[in-house]
């Protein structure tokens, strides 16, 4: 006799486990892929936030490279001189460097009287004031300057204030950070700068905004 004809339970029981296994395995198969996917999402955000990091950290090593004066100062209109010839003439007279050529640099400052006060500026739209000192020194004395009044304050020999000399550069503390401004000396007790509110411009020293901002002076070139 026929021994599946007796036991004919044995047939759909072997199909039956059949089917389990090929359901485990299915079931093995769904859950890795699932796992894998939970797995691929959780990293996915962590390097978008890596990715925004280093973007955000390339944002602040550019500004600082680039870093001018953001915290230039707010001349009150009490303490704005007009450039004149009486000014030009005090000017010209002052207090002498015999290694700057005043002429190359008084040429290279005059002309800019009344030039915009723009941010970051360096040339032909504008200048903030270390803009503007890094442009007259380059294109009259051929000297580099720092970008920042920070960086400028940084360089050349201290000067005491009594012993200014055409040329040198004076800072001053108008904001918070020290020094937050900076001019070129032009003898006579007045310096050239780029004024946050009416641009490039000449003033006292001893004004009573000024006199009481002053931190000190570089001589660059001696």
């Amino acid at each position: 006799m026929d021994k599946n004809a007796s036991h004919p339970q044995n047939g759909w029981l072997s199909d039956l486990n059949l089917g389990l296994n090929f359901v485990k395995i299915l079931y093995i198969i769904i859950l890795s892929f699932f796992l894998l996917t939970i797995s691929s999402g959780c990293s996915a955000p962590t390097q978008i936030v890596k990715k925004a990091e280093t973007a955000d950290t390339l944002k602040v090593e550019l500004k600082e490279d680039v870093q001018s004066d953001e915290d230039d100062e707010e001349i009150p209109e009490a303490e704005i001189i007009e450039p004149s010839e009486e000014i030009e003439s005090r000017i010209l007279i002052s207090e002498d460097n015999p290694s700057i050529d005043r002429h190359k640099l008084l040429s290279e400052i005059m002309p800019l009287m009344r030039s915009p006060y723009r941010k970051n500026g360096i040339g032909n739209k504008g200048f903030d004031c270390s803009g503007f000192t890094m442009k007259v020194f380059q294109d009259g004395l051929g000297y580099e300057l720092p970008r920042s009044s920070k960086a400028q304050f940084s360089i050349g020999q201290p000067v005491d204030r009594d012993s200014l000399k055409f040329g040198d550069l004076v800072f001053f503390k108008t904001r918070r950070s020290i020094p937050s401004h900076v001019g070129v000396y032009v003898g006579d007790g007045l310096f050239a700068h780029a004024s946050l509110k009416i641009g490039v411009t000449i003033s006292l020293l001893d004004s009573k905004y000024y006199k009481k901002r002053y931190v000190g002076a570089r001589r660059i070139i001696e």
